[in-house]
C-alpha cells in the first residue's frame, strides 16, 4: 500500500489528537493515503444495545474495571500540576451542561409524527393504484 501507519494508544487524547495532525499535514503535503492504527476499546461493546460481556467476560471485565479515557486525562492533568482537581470538576460540569442544552435545543427542533391507524383498502380500490400483473395461464401452459 506504501502508505505510512501511525501507531497511538487511544488512552492518550493527546497523543491521538498529534498523530491526526500529522496524518492530515501528510496528507496535504504528500496528496498520499496515510493509516492510523489506534489502539482501544469499545466500553459498551458495538453499540450500547449489545452486551459484549456475554461473549468475551474476561476481556469485557478488565474493561469495565479499566478507568475511561477522561478519567485517565484528569487524573494526568492533576499529576502535572497543569490543573487542580476543583479546575477538572468545573470543566467537567460545563461540558455536561454543554451538551445537556445541545440536546434540549435539538429536542425543540425535532419534528414529532403523529401516529396513524391504518385502515384496510377495499379491494375495488387497490386497482387504481395496483395494476394487474398476473399471467394468463395459457400463457404459460404454452
Amino acid at each position: 500500500m506504501q502508505a505510512p501507519i501511525f501507531h497511538v494508544n487511544g488512552d492518550s487524547p493527546q497523543a491521538a489528537v498529534r498523530v491526526a495532525q500529522i496524518a492530515f499535514d501528510y496528507r496535504q503535503k504528500f496528496k498520499t493515503d496515510v493509516v492510523i492504527d489506534m489502539i482501544c476499546y469499545r466500553r459498551h461493546g458495538h453499540n450500547e444495545a449489545d452486551d459484549p460481556s456475554y461473549t468475551q467476560p474476561i476481556l469485557y471485565r478488565k474493561i469495565k474495571e479499566h478507568p475511561s479515557v477522561a478519567t485517565l486525562y484528569a487524573d494526568r492533568l492533576v499529576r502535572e500540576g497543569a490543573a487542580t482537581t476543583e479546575e477538572v470538576a468545573a470543566i467537567r460540569q460545563q461540558v455536561s451542561q454543554h451538551l445537556a442544552a445541545g440536546y434540549d435545543a435539538a429536542q425543540e427542533q425535532a419534528e414529532h409524527y403523529e401516529l396513524q391507524e391504518l385502515s384496510a383498502v377495499a379491494t375495488g380500490e387497490i386497482s387504481s393504484f395496483c395494476p394487474r400483473t398476473a399471467v394468463n395461464q395459457q400463457v404459460l401452459d404454452g
